[in-house]
Formats: C-alpha cells, sequence, structure tokens
C-alpha cells in the first residue's frame, strides 16, 4: 500500500480529531504571524519615518496643538503659520543646516481637484532643503518647477503623468516610498508653489488662516539639522525660551519616546505571543500522542507486514505535516489579512504609523508561518518516531489496542 495514500486515509478516518488539530495549528499560527507582521511592519516605518525627517529639530508655531510624536507621524493637520522673520535670531552657529516648508491642503470638498479627498500639500524651499533632496538626486529629479509634483505613496492619480490641484494643472515627477505616516498622503511641490495656491485659494484676510499676512512671509515649520556635539534638547529648551509664538521639538527625543513606548507594547505582545505558540505545542504533542497509543496494533500490525521503521515514520511524519502544516498555512494567510486591521485598531490609542502594509513583505512573513507550521511537526514527531524506533512488534500486540476513531 501507498505510504502517502495510507496516511491520508488514516487522516480522513480520524476527521473529528483532525479538524480539533488543524484549528489549534491555525490560531497558535494566526496570532504567531499576525503578531510578527504587526511589530516588524510598524518598526520599519517608524525607522524609515525617522530616517526620512532627516532633521534633529523641529520648529512650529506654538497654536500646533500637538506633541513631538504627532508632529512626526501625523503632521501639522491644520493651516497654522508663524512669520519666517521670528527665526531671525536662533543661533546659527550651532546649525549645520535649517530650511523651511510650508503647508496648505487641498479643496477637495469644493470639486476643484483630481483627487477624491484632501490631502496635504507642502511647499519645500529648494536652496536649503536636506530632506527631500536626497530622495530627489536618488530619483534623477534635479528640481522642481513651478508646475512640478512629488507625491505621497496614498496619494490618488486620474491621470498619468498631469495631476490638477486646486484647477490648476501639475506634472507628476515621482512618487514616494510608502512610510506608514503622513507622508503618504502629502504632495510636495515647490515653495513658490504653495504660497501661490495658498494666495490663490484662500482668503489671505481669513483670521483662521494668514491674519492678512502675506504668504511670502509665512512658513508652516522649520526643520533643523545640528552641528555634531550640539545637545538637541538644551537647543530646543533655548529656542522656546528666546523665541515668542514658537514650539520646538528634539526629533531624536520624540522619536525614541515613541519607540519606547512601542517597544513596551511588543514586550507584552511577545509574551502574550509566546504563551499562546507554548500552550498550543503542548496541546498538540499531547494530543498525537494521544492519538499514537490508540494505534499500537495498528503499528504492529504493519510492522508484522514487512512495513519498516523508516516507512512509518515517513507515514506518521506525513500525517503529522498533513494536520498542523495545512492548518498553520490557513492560520498564516488569516494571520497576514487581519494585521492591517489590528494596526489600524492600535492607532487608534497609540501614534504609530497607520498603513505600513507591504505585500511582499507579508508574504515572507506567511512562509514564515509555513516553515514555522513544519518546524512544530517536527517537534511534534519526536515521541511517535521514539516509540516506533524503540517497540517490537510482539510488545506491542501484547500492550495495545486498536481503535477505530
Amino acid at each position: 500500500m501507498n505510504l502517502f495514500r495510507l496516511g491520508f486515509l488514516n487522516v480522513w478516518r480520524r476527521r473529528n480529531k483532525t479538524i480539533l488539530l488543524g484549528v489549534v495549528s491555525a490560531i497558535s499560527m494566526c496570532i504567531l504571524v499576525s503578531a510578527i507582521s504587526v511589530f516588524f511592519s510598524i518598526k520599519t516605518s517608524l525607522d524609515i519615518s525617522s530616517q526620512r525627517l532627516g532633521a534633529d529639530v523641529v520648529i512650529v508655531p506654538d497654536s500646533v496643538e500637538a506633541d513631538g510624536e504627532e508632529i512626526m507621524f501625523t503632521g501639522v493637520p491644520k493651516m497654522v503659520y508663524l512669520e519666517e522673520s521670528k527665526l531671525k535670531n536662533i543661533p546659527v552657529d550651532k546649525i549645520e543646516k535649517i530650511t523651511s516648508q510650508f503647508f496648505i491642503k487641498t479643496l477637495s470638498e469644493f470639486a476643484c481637484c483630481t483627487f477624491e479627498k484632501s490631502y496635504r500639500v507642502v511647499g519645500i524651499d529648494q536652496k536649503s532643503d536636506f530632506i527631500m533632496k536626497p530622495w530627489m538626486k536618488s530619483n534623477s529629479i534635479p528640481n522642481l518647477d513651478d508646475r512640478d509634483v512629488i507625491l505621497g505613496s496614498n496619494v490618488e492619480l486620474e491621470y498619468k503623468d498631469e495631476i490638477s490641484i486646486m484647477g490648476k494643472d501639475h506634472k507628476f515627477k515621482g512618487r514616494l516610498e510608502k512610510t506608514g505616516t503622513s507622508i503618504d498622503d502629502t504632495i510636495f511641490v515647490s515653495m513658490k508653489e504653495a504660497r501661490y495656491l495658498a494666495r490663490e485659494y484662500y482668503d489671505i484676510e481669513n483670521k483662521n488662516y494668514f491674519h492678512g499676512i502675506a504668504t511670502d512671509r509665512l512658513i508652516s515649520a522649520s526643520f533643523i539639522r545640528l552641528k555634531n556635539g550640539i545637545d538637541a534638547e538644551k537647543f530646543v529648551s533655548d529656542i522656546e525660551n528666546s523665541i515668542d509664538g514658537v514650539r520646538a521639538y528634539s526629533v531624536a527625543a520624540s522619536s525614541q519616546n515613541l519607540k519606547n513606548k512601542f517597544y513596551g507594547f511588543g514586550k507584552l505582545l511577545a509574551f502574550f505571543t509566546i504563551g499562546v505558540i507554548v500552550i498550543s505545542l503542548a496541546s498538540l504533542f499531547g494530543m498525537f500522542n494521544l492519538m499514537i497509543g490508540e494505534r499500537k496494533k495498528e503499528i504492529g500490525f504493519l510492522k508484522t507486514m514487512g512495513f519498516e521503521n523508516k516507512e512509518l515514520i515517513v507515514e506518521i511524519l506525513f500525517e503529522i505535516i498533513l494536520i498542523v502544516g495545512v492548518g498553520g498555512a490557513v492560520g498564516s494567510i488569516f494571520g497576514i489579512s487581519i494585521s492591517s486591521t489590528i494596526i489600524g485598531y492600535l492607532s487608534s490609542f497609540m501614534i504609530i504609523p497607520t498603513n505600513s502594509y507591504d505585500f511582499i513583505g507579508f508574504v515572507q512573513y506567511g512562509i514564515a508561518g509555513v516553515i514555522l507550521s513544519l518546524v512544530f511537526s517536527a517537534v511534534i514527531s519526536i515521541f511517535p518516531i521514539y516509540f516506533l524506533l524503540n517497540n517490537d512488534p510482539k510488545d506491542i500486540f501484547s500492550d495495545g489496542g486498536m481503535t477505530n476513531d
């Protein structure tokens, strides 16, 4: 008889127990894969976002009601500004580079744009910029003309190369990789173009926006890279004490604070996941051993029929892999499918990158889950294999029983 056919028939004959074992395997792999996917996806986005920002200090208007983590990962959601001249007294001897940006929001609610929802438009100062320039250089984009745009990964397009922002046509120049932060929902243009759009489509006298000040004199945020050896937190304190109407944040401190919170959550997640895996392994191990114990006469009969130990080991391994491997594969697929939902739920009470979904990465996590299922199968097989190698048919017949379940 074909060993694999025999293994399949054994699995089918005990299908009630098979389903139970498969469900236990699926649940454990679902928890493991989803936990790994969520943790490493968010960690990757945290690292990418910190590197992408490229600054040590961020200065914003004091009317921005947000902490450092929110500034880094959700941007400045409101159109609030400060006069650029306020920063003229910044101690330049401590600064390596400084650049400013100007934010507005597209007016999609007035049906004037290509986009179905409102996005943040960020104007960059190309003369001083050090945040976007490395990416632009690596993508052979020397500069942005007045009608050029670079898009975040989530910004939707209707046309391949031409897009409309507030009724004005612009040329698509490139798209940034996904970060899971506000960068993904951002349109980057030149500072000149952002200020032009602000003048044309927002009321400059509106007290909620510009307070009658010319947009050429306003900025939304300033990004600073300090010289080596300068204490960022002391620099931040000095700025806030010496310049009225601004709020400053240390990027390193904010990033580390957020990572500490996330790693604390990660430890709890790891303990929970390990606990579930240990319990699942113990359950599977016990249930498989019980099944082997119930099949002593069957195994003895096969040995008397001339089946060798290595053949029986292959048959037992096939059964275990069929049950645990298939269950683990199903659980891994389900774990991948719910990872984005879990990240979205976590973002409701934690400041984390919310859309760091990378299909290839999650496929890798799923494959890792299947491989772990096979590893678990090997661990679970230890006792059955030991039993087969250390029992003679006469001992099995004298001590065993054969069940039909």
